[in-house]
């Protein structure tokens, strides 16, 4: 008797594939923030040796979540995703190089340092909500709550492991090599969001055509 061919084990489904890749990507992204925060936050100290700066340097993310907290869900809402989150995930990249350029060279004062962080948590600012819209857009049918899971266990585990590595390379090559490393991590998220842009490149949910500061505050409301 002719054997019976036995049906191909089924793959993956594209979109489960692609937040698997996208998740992994954002935990090496995560790690590189937290391994740049540990470095900033020595920088301040070995600047200034002044714990009113130190403090004031780890208080730019509240700085900027004042002005920016309004402005970027809504911004998000009108924006392609795709473009949004590579626009963010470049600019911090440069981001990146430029304070390892400014440690290199030896010219970075304190002010320069918070007007640094300023930025940059301003960029996270608008990149966090860009994350959890290509996360929404990537995550399988009907398990997106699942996928936010991911995503902040992804999170915590770079929380962890981000400033462990930052201290290794601190202690045995030097801080700015801190900046220059979390500087090329954003190649495999760039790499990513190249991968998944068929799924993610389409227009913002949100109408141009409505005022920005009424979507504020339907927002608030």
């Amino acid at each position: 008797m002719t054997a019976i061919p036995s049906d191909p084990p089924l793959m993956p489904e594209p979109r489960s594939r692609n937040f698997v890749l996208f998740s992994m990507a954002q935990c090496v992204s995560f790690a590189g923030d937290w391994m740049q925060k540990a470095a900033v936050g020595w920088l301040a100290w070995d600047l200034t040796h002044s714990p009113a700066w130190v403090g004031a340097i780890a208080l730019s993310d509240l700085i900027a979540a004042i002005w920016v907290a309004p402005f970027a869900g809504a911004v998000a809402d009108r924006s392609n995703p795709y473009r949004l989150i590579w626009t963010t995930q470049v600019l911090a990249m440069i981001n990146s190089c430029a304070i390892w350029g400014l440690v290199v060279l030896g010219v970075l004062s304190p002010w320069l340092l918070l007007a640094w962080a300023v930025i940059d948590a301003t960029l996270q600012g608008f990149n966090q909500p860009a994350r959890m819209m290509v996360t929404g857009a990537l995550a399988p049918e009907g398990q997106v709550s699942r996928a936010i899971a991911s995503n902040s266990i992804a999170a915590n585990v770079a929380r962890s492991i981000g400033p462990a590595i930052a201290g290794f390379i601190m202690l045995h090559s030097g801080v700015s090599d801190v900046f220059l490393v979390n500087a090329v991590s954003f190649v495999a998220i760039m790499a990513v969001l190249l991968h998944v842009r068929p799924w993610i490149d389409r227009p913002g949910l949100s109408l141009r055509s409505t005022p920005l500061t009424g979507d504020i505050l339907l927002g608030f409301s």
